[in-house]
């Protein structure tokens, strides 16, 4: 039974772990588009372009994935 229980409780700190580092890791990604949002769009555009994507296409794609 202890042994169950001490799984358990390891289980519900690993998955509790994760979640505050998820929750951290959006948090600080949000701040960053909040603060320079031109930049991260052309960052992300950038990113298309080096995968072969045209200039026009990539910021078609960054402006349809950002559009509210």
């Amino acid at each position: 039974m202890a042994g169950a229980v001490s799984m358990a409780l390891g289980q519900y700190v690993s998955v509790s772990s994760q979640r505050d580092s998820e929750k951290s890791l959006l948090a600080r990604g949000t701040a960053r588009v909040a603060g320079d949002a031109g930049a991260e769009l052309d960052e992300l555009a950038a990113i298309y372009e080096a995968k072969g994507v045209s200039p026009e296409t990539a910021a078609q794609v960054v402006a349809e994935l950002t559009a509210p």
